[in-house]
């Protein structure tokens, strides 16, 4: 069987309208500073607001998205959230 072979590929430069300036920062990441400064000590704070979490899902986590996956819920949200989430968070 003959090795795929890839041609060279020409560099090309990147050029960004200049509106692109305007943009400013991503909130994520100020929410990421935040939340580096809310800490007090003798408290722990799970940070969730940007990252790679040091910690596995819960496998009940998992089995859950399976079976909603297979229920059909594969498609985005409501933008205000589900309404028997929020009303629960609510309680």
């Amino acid at each position: 069987m003959p090795s795929a072979v890839m041609e060279p590929q020409q560099q090309l430069e990147l050029r960004l309208a200049s509106r692109m300036s305007r943009l400013g920062t991503e909130t994520a990441f100020e929410v990421l500073n935040k939340g580096a400064r809310a800490g007090t000590p003798g408290k722990d704070i799970i940070h969730l607001e940007i990252g790679e979490p040091d910690f596995d899902t819960l496998r009940t986590i998992v089995e859950a998205a399976v079976g909603a996956l297979h229920k059909g819920w594969t498609h985005y949200g409501p933008a205000a959230g589900l309404p028997d989430l929020r009303q629960t968070i609510a309680e």
